[in-house]
This record gives C-alpha cells, sequence and structure tokens, in this order.
C-alpha cells in the first residue's frame, strides 16, 4: 500500500501541542481541502464525522478520533470510497528534546480500476501533508 511518512519538530510540549491539533477550528485553519464547506456531523469528546466539499472530489464524510493518553489522532476517509478501498491518516506526538515530534502518516489502497492513478494520488497527498505540517507550525500558539 502506498504510504507518506512526514515529521516535524514543534518547540511546544506535546500536550499544548495536541490540544491544539485535536481541535475542529485548527483542523479547518491548517488544511485548505476544509474550512468553507465543512459540517460537523457528529463531535464528542474523542469521536468526529464531518462532510466537506473537496474541490474535484465532491463531498467526502470523514471520521477523526482523537486518542489523548497515547497523544494520537486517527483519521478515516468514510464515505464515499471510491477510488480507494480505503484511506487513513494517522498523527502522533512523541517527546522531543526541542518539543515534540509530530509524525504524520498517511496510507491508502486505491480500487481495480484506479490503480492506475496510484503516483498521481500519492503525490496529491504528499502535497497536501507537507502544506498541513507547514501550516501546524505556522499557527501553533
Amino acid at each position: 500500500m502506498p504510504s507518506i511518512h512526514e515529521e516535524i519538530v514543534l518547540d511546544y510540549p506535546k500536550e499544548s501541542v495536541f490540544k491544539q491539533i485535536s481541535s475542529i477550528d485548527f483542523m479547518l485553519a491548517i488544511d485548505p481541502n476544509f474550512g468553507r464547506s465543512t459540517v460537523v456531523l457528529f463531535h464528542d469528546d474523542r469521536l468526529m464525522r464531518t462532510r466537506s466539499t473537496i474541490e474535484k472530489i465532491g463531498d467526502v464524510e470523514i471520521e477523526r478520533i482523537t486518542i489523548p493518553e497515547t497523544y494520537t489522532i486517527v483519521t478515516q476517509r468514510r464515505q464515499p470510497m471510491a477510488p480507494f478501498i480505503y484511506q487513513i491518516s494517522i498523527q502522533i506526538l512523541l517527546d522531543h528534546d526541542k518539543g515534540t515530534l509530530l509524525k504524520w502518516n498517511d496510507e491508502f489502497e486505491l480500487d481495480v480500476d484506479n490503480k492506475h492513478k496510484e503516483e498521481a494520488i500519492l503525490g496529491i497527498l504528499r502535497r497536501n501533508d507537507v502544506a498541513n505540517l507547514q501550516n501546524i507550525q505556522r499557527l501553533m500558539k
């Protein structure tokens, strides 16, 4: 399965980084694919489900699970799935001597009719991940 692994070091303790990046407002601010068109369908302490209209894709429902005990966030595409069989993103925060190491991991598998698009989709997701990490770095307080 294609995967992306990116990371940055943030000059803040992981507790404060986790609190910020767990919030819906921060998520909407860092990711240009969300924002104007995102509707929160469900939200509690750990689980959030949103629906967003993404350019060239249409409406997408996404589920986000925050796990504060391990400083982990798991985000997965729920529907529609096409062209993916699955798409998941995992962010893990670890202590670092300069603050917090944020590891950003994405993985997906395309359905058989779209396997030929794998490299293009991998490139798009990688560019989005790098942009998201740069936005996190810029917006952290």
